[in-house]
């Protein structure tokens, strides 16, 4: 059963019309910074009215996207296009440089039309699926064109020329200040959403971005395979599957409430482990780093007196508890590997 999702209240339709409002006057030349929400649809649609009688014409916001500009951005589109229809007939091109493209892509289509398996491309098909190979290949057609210093130049000029200037990063960061709060979720709404995501843990409804096929974790409803949301957490249940003292573990099993600021809020602690002895011992897994921010320290606290009441332990796992005597580099390289 999916649940539906809540619908906006009118308040935050009004922001959202507004925000809109203000983004499409300022675009139009109008200044809108110092309007109070009260009178900005009156003061738009004046200002509006008072440069139409001077001339001036409303600008499209929606139509077609202009295809590329320069003959170098149109030869770009017609080099891949020539890439995915070569692939889609079944031709590999992903060691072929771009100057020698056209000319490989027309050998190889004869040569399959001389043999009877040539396959033809038909209209707008999808492009064909990433591989290593593939990736490999842009890569090494990227780094030829870097080399190159006039392509160099021109890009980092491309790169100048869209950015912001100060003139405008001083004025975008005058908006965002006065705008602070508009679009933050009330008290009520995080208190909800915290509330909810110790549910969702428990169903295990989270998108997962890694899979791990344990033999002593204890699996959700709907999952296969454990589950987790990070690679160091992934190096922990392995950890944990490996250990001759663990009899079994629940990954995210439970919410933790805590206060922060004043507000209550719920962590999820990442394990939770049954022992050989009986005994339960839960585990948080963190970098070195973030055990000194005080949102963790606060997180930590209220897990450690929730498992002392329960006869627990809390441990926090950090780098010199999954990888110990490695350094910084050689933690990346492990966590690499663990892809």
């Amino acid at each position: 059963m999916t649940r539906k999702r809540s619908k906006r209240s009118e308040e935050t339709k009004r922001k959202i019309k507004l925000g809109n409002l203000r983004t499409k006057a300022r675009k139009d030349g109008i200044d809108v910074d110092w309007c109070p929400d009260e009178a900005l649809e009156d003061w738009v649609h004046h200002e509006r009215e008072r440069m139409r009688r001077n001339g001036w014409k409303p600008p499209k916001r929606k139509g077609k996207r202009p295809g590329p500009k320069t003959a170098e951005a149109r030869r770009k589109v017609a080099l891949g296009n020539i890439r995915t229809k070569a692939a889609q007939s079944g031709i590999d091109t992903t060691g072929i440089t771009d100057n020698e493209l056209r000319a490989f892509v027309s050998m190889e289509r004869a040569r399959l039309k001389t043999e009877g398996s040539y396959k033809r491309p038909k209209g707008n098909c999808k492009p064909p699926p990433i591989t290593p190979e593939l990736l490999a290949g842009m890569s090494r057609r990227m780094k030829s064109r870097w080399q190159d210093p006039v392509y160099r130049d021109r890009m980092i000029a491309t790169k100048r020329a869209y950015s912001h200037s100060p003139e405008a990063k001083a004025k975008i960061a005058k908006a965002n200040r006065k705008r602070k709060g508009v679009f933050k979720h009330s008290e009520e709404t995080k208190r909800k959403i915290s509330e909810n995501s110790v549910w969702r843990a428990r169903k295990g409804d989270f998108r997962y971005r890694h899979h791990f096929e344990s033999k002593k974790a204890q699996l959700k409803p709907k999952q296969t395979s454990l589950g987790v949301r990070s690679l160091w957490e992934k190096r922990a249940a392995q950890l944990l599957d490996e250990d001759s003292a663990v009899a079994s573990f629940q990954y995210e099993p439970l919410g933790v409430p805590y206060v922060w600021e004043g507000k209550k809020r719920h962590t999820l602690p990442d394990f939770l482990v049954t022992m050989t002895d009986d005994s339960m011992v839960m585990i948080e897994v963190k970098p070195r780093g973030y055990t000194y921010n005080d949102k963790e320290r606060a997180k930590a606290a209220a897990c450690s007196v929730y498992c002392e009441q329960r006869g627990w332990r809390y441990e926090v796992w950090d780098e010199r508890r999954l990888w110990p005597g490695l350094s910084q580099s050689e933690v990346r390289a492990a966590v690499a590997r663990l892809t």
